[in-house]
């Protein structure tokens, strides 16, 4: 019973070892920000509405029809307003550039 649980405590201690060893430690980089007081800017384009039709910059993560783009339908249902209401249909397109860091070569 001794012998079963030294070896059941090595194997425990050995697979901590393991998965706190550097190489595998996940790494992340929040392209978008981790919130309102923590934004990136990124290029965007609204397709409709207000500030549409060119390329612009917009804070991410965010609301666009906050930041003044497209069609202000933030907040409504279509029970509010009947059952004829159509939500507006323009699109959001984002670009940003960034680099991946050199010790992720290789890595999946």
């Amino acid at each position: 019973m001794k012998n079963r649980l030294l070896t059941l405590l090595s194997l425990f201690l050995i697979g901590q070892s393991l998965i706190g060893a550097p190489e595998n430690q996940k790494q992340v980089i929040y392209l978008s920000g981790k919130g309102y007081q923590n934004t990136r800017t990124w290029e965007f384009f609204c397709t409709e509405g207000r500030n549409s039709g060119y390329w612009t910059k917009i804070e991410v993560p965010s609301c666009w029809e906050q930041q003044g783009f497209g069609n202000y339908e933030y907040g409504r249902n279509s029970y509010s307003f009947g059952p004829k209401y159509k939500y507006a249909s323009e699109k959001g397109m984002y670009k940003y550039n960034f680099v991946v860091p050199a010790s992720w070569k290789g890595k999946a």
